[in-house]
């Protein structure tokens, strides 16, 4: 369970969870409502679970603890989770940016928009250089701070692999619309 969660079970052998910031327990896991958007996503889109899986992997490498809970937490996030969607703008920089072309590979065009609403990994703070007014991006744990967001690397990386694939997908929904 996540920090700073612990499981227990009462006398009837029940599990049960326990909130140590808060003093509060439950019957519910922490994830219960996350891990259920996973998997109401992934029965509205059935093709997506191979990739979920692969994506899960790959951004769990971008969590501090390991154990991945913010990446579970970010693939269940949508658009219309709260805070505003991004400008046609920003998705069109952002394009840009990992060399999308929204013309040419339209199916790629999600990886712009998952890009601006990622939020920044644990322990990572946006920064603002007084002297210059530039952003720059610092990890509190380790004591490094670079210009790039800690993401960037990941979504560039997943622009490029899921061009490679796009030829194959096109091929595969051409032949099942003649089907």
């Amino acid at each position: 369970v996540p920090e700073p969660w612990s499981h227990y079970s009462d006398e009837h052998g029940n599990p049960f969870f326990y909130d140590h910031k808060t003093g509060q327990s439950q019957w519910l896991h922490p994830l219960h409502d996350t891990f259920a958007q996973l998997a109401a996503r992934c029965a509205e889109e059935p093709g997506f679970h191979a990739y979920w899986r692969e994506l899960y992997a790959n951004l769990r490498a971008y969590c501090t603890d390991r154990k991945g809970w913010w990446a579970l937490k970010l693939l269940t996030t949508r658009a219309d989770d709260g805070g505003p969607p991004p400008t046609p703008e920003e998705v069109r920089d952002m394009c840009q940016y990992l060399k999308l072309s929204p013309e040419k590979e339209p199916e790629l065009v999600w990886i712009a928009v998952q890009a601006v609403q990622v939020p920044l990994p644990p322990n990572w703070v946006e920064v603002e250089d007084p002297s210059t007014g530039g952003v720059y991006f610092y990890n509190q744990q380790a004591g490094v701070s670079q210009h790039k967001h800690p993401m960037d690397d990941y979504f560039l990386a997943l622009a490029a692999e899921e061009r490679k694939k796009l030829p194959r997908r096109r091929k595969e929904r051409a032949r099942a619309s003649r089907d």
